[in-house]
């Protein structure tokens, strides 16, 4: 298992924290707009957005050449600064297109495959999708992911989706949880979902990466923290020894500024029966959201009669 927290730590180096954003925005200006063009209009619009992109990046480019042959004509080195800089910003804006063209093209297969999993959903195209969740493409992750939590709240029971895969259990926990320190938050989001899911029926299971559920209820992001909330729950309603444990981390969620976290917070109490676990309800009763006293009121009523909540998975 992933021992890295969950949490992202803020880095020294202001390098280091820009490369995820510029990775990003690169991205957007080359592989990802020539793939969404071709998965809505074809290759046609594909061979359109890279002709779109060119020039773009001809202008992009040519701005700072522009600066630095002024710069060199001033010093005298060269005669015409637009002469001078025509040639290196036709080669590099040509070769960021053509790289942009490579990237959607690598992923292009992939992409355009579990994107019709997720459109004819059924057992078989959900256990294919296993097989993408290591892709180095965060799209296609994102894709096999959601199918992955689609098709486990489909059937009676998420083992279904997990041995048609050929997964154990145990083996399909290990794979679902770590997911959670994906890059990619759409991965981690539809990740809490399926874990959720199959928390339902195995929460035994998921047990032993309590340390990795507890620090996704910290994470910032409240579909995360909402689902992992609900495991919480059902972990300590099949293993009471954890209650204490799960509360300690359920908790500050408690005063959570998000009204769905805290929502999320009585329908995972309501699961656990200690008294430090019911004065928490009790707590949220009085909160000032009108859908978050209502569900810890309808979930301590249901608590006291010895009813299971029907508790919902918040969807990605």
């Amino acid at each position: 298992m992933n021992d890295e927290p969950l949490s992202p730590t803020r880095s020294a180096s202001l390098a280091q924290r820009m490369r995820p954003i510029l990775e990003t925005v690169f991205d957007w200006l080359t592989g990802e707009p020539i793939w969404r063009a071709y998965r809505r209009f074809g290759k046609r619009g594909a061979a359109a957005v890279v002709v779109g992109l060119w020039f773009l990046w001809l202008f992009i480019i040519a701005i700072p050449l522009a600066i630095v042959g002024v710069l060199l004509q001033v010093a005298g080195l060269v005669e015409d600064a637009s002469q001078a800089m025509d040639v290196p910003a036709l080669l590099l804006g040509t070769a960021v297109v053509v790289y942009g063209v490579y990237v959607a093209h690598r992923f292009i297969n992939d992409r355009r495959t579990v994107y019709a999993y997720r459109q004819n959903l059924d057992l078989e195209k959900a256990a294919e999708c296993f097989e993408y969740l290591d892709s180095g493409d965060p799209v296609v992750r994102a894709m096999a992911s959601a199918a992955i939590a689609d098709a486990m709240d489909q059937v009676d029971s998420p083992e279904q989706v997990t041995s048609q895969a050929g997964l154990s259990k145990e083996e399909a926990a290990f794979v679902l949880v770590d997911l959670l320190h994906d890059d990619d938050n759409h991965v981690r989001r539809n990740a809490s979902k399926a874990i959720a899911y199959f928390s339902r029926e195995y929460p035994l299971t998921i047990g032993p990466y309590r340390d990795d559920i507890f620090a996704a209820m910290t994470y910032p992001d409240s579909v995360i923290q909402t689902n992992a909330a609900i495991v919480g729950g059902k972990m300590a309603a099949s293993e009471p020894r954890l209650s204490d444990e799960v509360v300690d981390h359920l908790e500050p969620l408690v005063e959570d500024r998000d009204p769905d976290v805290r929502q999320s917070m009585a329908m995972a109490l309501s699961l656990i029966h200690t008294d430090r676990a019911r004065k928490l309800l009790e707590r949220l009763t009085g909160d000032s959201n009108a859908e978050v006293r209502n569900t810890a009121t309808n979930a301590r009523q249901q608590q006291e009669q010895g009813r299971p909540l029907d508790i919902d998975v918040e969807t990605a």
